[in-house]
């Protein structure tokens, strides 16, 4: 919110020593991200908002303001993390808040698509209705294309229109547009996406993209177009070759990419003052429970940076100002008058401990825990019981079936890896049936329409999870979330998928017909209405079954690689209740080869 004229008077009042400050944090280390310095400073607070910097830490006297003890300690702005899904964490707001506060993370801008995809415009209106009150700043990246496949690639779940679209980029959260959908929207100039894109320039918010390596000339017609940023850069070459045509570079290390030693080189041309960090920025993208409360948030990948040698202030710039100014704010990134106090005391700066952590001038998390009550807002009754499509009735139905006489078929099977790819593989056939092979890492995989009831199911066969036995079932399936299950065994398919009706989402491990884990998550099939730490062990309990009770040989995010599995959005294969599609070219598949 922008501060009005008697607001910045009375800011000025305090900075010129004519008024009281309401707080005082003295003798601290200022992590100054604007002029690329530690210094020594007293910081000065009225109604939330930094009014002055005091240089030198030159105490005075404060009147009644409350006074903090800061010495010995650095001063850094809050964290601010440009891109995440909070549905990946499956947790509630005020859960997610609770969780990432106290790791000096004071702002996030979420794509909330999954609510879109669910349940339409109003799930998005009251998840952004669930944020308020809450001791972090949530923006909103305003979903592109709700849905993003055409009808005959994938079955919409919900649709959200141009008006919608034009009235989610005018609520105060409004971020940008986000840009989680095919580059080739924009490449081969749909006109929808081309119309909205136009309307977010008008309406002064920026375009979020991605430009998953892509050619040069393919880079250089996403920037053209608008859009602003890329947060898919897998190596160090990608991210230079992203800076220097004209993109902020979002930073989200994973299995596959970017990873450590991506980090390491990165820090090698800073030290060397080989590449401007000025445009790189820090951020999450999805993290999921269990991880975030045993590794941390924005805060775990500012410690990635800052333990690869990136020079202290580049990787907090990368955290906070960097990002402030991707998203086009003056008012937070940095602790400067003007801006929020938003503030964390870090008392190990190398590893980046946060002692205490201030949002809009008040202390709401010390000690690594938050420390202000926090209300609690369940989610309404039409975000729950969101698969009234029934399952299939048998396991016959979720096998590949062929008329003719053949004893084996050649067929398309989809590779797990980054990015997805196609490999040809010939399989068994037994009662006209095509079978999957275990012994070789091909399980069978079905996708089942979840919202109209149309009985569609696309069949396939994955390789890449190492299942030796069981099956899996889970209602995250990134954009469109139609349930599906994967596995060795069709019995155990079914009884996942009859589980996870019965459950409304989650997800579901069997194996012998027994249910040996389980995650429920009731809203929009996503999130649980558990406390942090109760769902985590219920998320760890799951990827250890994955792992060790059905031999997934995904030692490292098992969970996360499911999430994408079947995702069509996500390069360059994927499977919908329709069947194979091809995401680079938006097409489907035959899955058996003539």
């Amino acid at each position: 919110m922008k501060l009005s004229l008697n607001e910045r008077i009375g800011l000025m009042g305090v900075a010129a020593g004519e008024a009281e400050p309401d707080l005082v944090i003295v003798g601290a280390t200022v992590a100054n991200v604007l002029s690329g310095e530690f210094h020594r400073a007293d910081v000065l607070v009225k109604n939330g908002r930094i009014a002055a910097l005091k240089e030198g830490g030159h105490a005075g006297d404060f009147g009644n303001a409350t006074i903090i003890d800061a010495k010995n300690r650095y001063l850094v702005p809050g964290l601010i993390d440009p891109h995440m899904h909070l549905e990946s964490s499956s947790l509630l707001p005020d859960e997610f808040a609770k969780a990432i506060v106290g790791r000096g993370v004071t702002t996030i801008s979420i794509d909330p698509h999954e609510f879109g995809n669910v349940v339409g415009l109003k799930g998005i209106e009251a998840l952004m209705r669930a944020t308020k009150g809450l001791p972090i700043r949530v923006l909103l990246r305003v979903p592109a294309r709700v849905p993003e496949l055409a009808s005959d690639l994938e079955t919409p779940g919900r649709t959200i229109g141009d008006a919608e679209t034009e009235a989610m980029l005018r609520w105060p959260e409004a971020a940008c547009l986000a840009g989680d959908i095919s580059p080739n929207f924009i490449l081969r100039r749909d006109q929808m996406q081309l119309r909205r894109m136009q309307l977010a320039y008008d309406l002064g918010h920026y375009v979020s993209g991605y430009v998953p390596q892509l050619s040069e000339a393919s880079v250089d017609a996403m920037v053209a177009a608008g859009v602003r940023d890329s947060h898919v850069p897998k190596t160090i070459e990608e991210l230079v070759e992203n800076l220097r045509h004209g993109l902020f570079a979002l930073l989200t290390p994973r299995p596959g990419r970017f990873e450590a030693d991506c980090f390491a080189a990165l820090g090698n041309l800073i030290r060397n003052r080989l590449i401007d960090s000025r445009r790189i920025c820090l951020c999450t993208d999805d993290v999921l429970v269990h991880e975030l409360l045993s590794d941390g948030h924005l805060d775990a990948r500012l410690r990635l940076a800052l333990s690869m040698g990136i020079p202290s202030i580049s990787a907090l710039q990368m955290a906070t100002i960097n990002t402030a100014n991707l998203l086009g704010r003056d008012d937070i990134g940095a602790i400067a008058p003007g801006c929020h106090a938003d503030i964390a005391i870090v008392s190990d700066l190398e590893n980046f401990v946060v002692e205490k952590v201030l949002f809009a001038g008040e202390l709401v998390a010390e000690g690594g825990r938050c420390i202000v009550d926090v209300p609690r807002h369940l989610m309404p009754d039409f975000t729950r019981s969101t698969i009234p499509s029934e399952m299939p009735s048998s396991p016959d139905r979720l096998r590949v079936k062929i008329t003719s006489a053949a004893s084996t078929v050649i067929s398309n099977v989809l590779v797990y890896s980054h990015p997805k790819l196609l490999e040809q593989h010939l399989l068994k056939v037994d009662g006209g049936f095509v079978l999957p092979d275990v012994s070789s890492d091909i399980l069978a995989v079905a996708v089942v329409e979840r919202y109209h009831d149309t009985g569609r199911i696309g069949r396939g066969f994955v390789k890449g999870m190492g299942f030796k036995r069981g099956a899996v079932a889970s209602s995250t399936n990134h954009n469109n979330h139609h349930i599906f299950a994967v596995g060795a065994d069709f019995e155990d398919m079914k009884a996942a998928l009859d589980e996870l009706k019965r459950l409304q989402g989650g997800y579901v491990a069997v194996l012998d017909g027994e249910i040996i884990a389980s995650v429920h998550l009731p809203v929009i099939g996503m999130i649980s209405d558990l406390s942090g730490s109760e769902l985590a062990r219920e998320v760890e309990l799951f990827e250890m079954a994955m792992v060790g009770r059905l031999g997934c040989t995904i030692a490292k995010r098992p969970m996360y690689a499911l999430n994408f599995l079947c995702s069509p959005v996500v390069m360059n294969y994927g499977i919908t209740d329709h069947g194979l599609v091809d995401s680079v070219n938006m097409r489907r598949v035959p899955l058996l080869v003539e």
